[in-house]
């Protein structure tokens, strides 16, 4: 369900400036609602944690240390942006643009090399700045409406670590699936690009 207090903690930060509030989906451990203002579109995403509960209040902090920090860094290209990021006493709130996307059980193979292009670049800017993405789901990548473009998202698991699983995790992913084997082709391995590329 989603959290009353969240809802109380945007509303008191963003209806003074004239923003309109709605849930947008919630889920056990995450709560997101969608904001609007002047035609603009953001989600407020909340890493909540119990009530006093020190220990939970730790990982929760953590968690939004490590999501606003990856996303200040995320080049321009990648289309993600820290818009807002605020604390109270149960929520960590991060506000991004939203994007208007689709489900990948939708997904038709439509674009499937450029996608797989897109997919590679952000891992490899990733591998350069040595974060590891951490929880490679195909939930935690946004595919956009029109199909054109695909976004890591959610990064409050991400770590910094000079070798990561990232690149092979999500060649797993997109092999079982039966909607994203068409990326799976094209995406390849690190090796496999190398060798290409050399050709």
């Amino acid at each position: 369900m989603l959290s009353k207090q969240f809802l109380l903690d945007v509303k008191e930060r963003y209806e003074p400036q004239g923003y309109t509030i709605r849930p947008l989906k919630d889920t056990k451990h995450v709560n997101i609602l969608q904001l609007e203002k002047d035609g603009n579109l953001y989600v407020a995403k909340s890493i909540w944690s119990e009530v006093g509960n020190p220990e939970d209040a730790k990982r929760a902090d953590k968690a939004f240390r490590r999501e606003t920090s990856v996303l200040k860094q995320l080049p321009s290209w990648w289309g993600l942006t820290l818009v807002d990021s605020f604390k109270t006493e149960l929520n960590r709130v991060i506000v991004t643009p939203y994007i208007e996307h689709i489900s990948w059980s939708s997904y038709k193979g439509k674009n499937a090399k450029e996608l797989a292009a897109q997919l590679k670049k952000q891992l490899q800017w990733l591998e350069t700045h040595k974060i590891c993405h951490n929880d490679v789901e195909l939930k935690n990548i946004l595919l956009s409406k029109d199909q054109k473009k695909v976004f890591f998202i959610d990064f409050e698991k991400s770590k910094r670590s000079s070798t990561c699983s990232d690149r092979k995790n999500l060649l797993e992913i997109l092999q079982e699936s039966s909607t994203t084997k068409s990326l799976a082709k094209y995406f390849g391995t690190k090796t496999q690009t190398r060798k290409r590329s050399t050709k």
